[in-house]
């Protein structure tokens, strides 16, 4: 009986409660954006990137859904070791506002050219990073190559949103 007792009240304390010696576990800001690190003598704070929701599964079923939900999209068309890309996705795509607005008003769809040359040649791109921007129906609107900064990716979204 005070084996199973014991055992109960293991199982009913919260985890951090034990770890932290009575106390609720610093660690758990991790967990969130814009929290405070550390005790009350030493705090400082971190800003985790927001991530756009990318859609995953294939091409075809990405254009499907965009239709079917009849929500405006964009295909993402990037090489990883590009530093033009790099500095988009660091700058731009994990920027909260941007990231919020594309996963508010859009489906969107990413193509690493070094594993999907064949996909992303499909599109004949002239430069990475590049945004394919598709109306509700599919159709193609707009291009936007190259590294651009918030304001103007902001505003070419806007061209399919209205």
């Amino acid at each position: 009986m005070y084996k199973f007792s014991f055992l109960s009240l293991l199982l009913v304390l919260p985890l951090s409660f034990i770890i932290g010696n009575g106390k609720t576990s610093s660690y758990n800001h991790l967990l969130f954006s814009n929290r405070t690190i550390g005790d009350n003598q030493t705090k400082s704070t971190i800003k985790v990137p927001k991530s756009i929701n990318w859609f995953n599964g294939t091409q075809d079923a990405f254009q499907d859904s965009a239709t079917r939900w009849k929500k405006p999209s964009f295909i993402y068309i990037f090489i990883d070791t590009w530093d033009a890309c790099k500095g988009f996705e660091n700058n731009v795509l994990t920027d909260t506002n941007v990231a919020n607005f594309v996963d508010s008003n859009f489906v969107t769809f990413k193509i690493n050219m070094e594993f999907n040359p064949n996909e992303a040649m499909k599109f004949m791109i002239d430069e990475v990073p590049a945004v394919i921007l598709f109306d509700k129906s599919g159709k193609e609107i707009d291009r936007l190559q190259g590294y651009h900064g918030i304001a103007e990716f902001r505003k070419f979204l806007k061209k399919a949103v209205k």
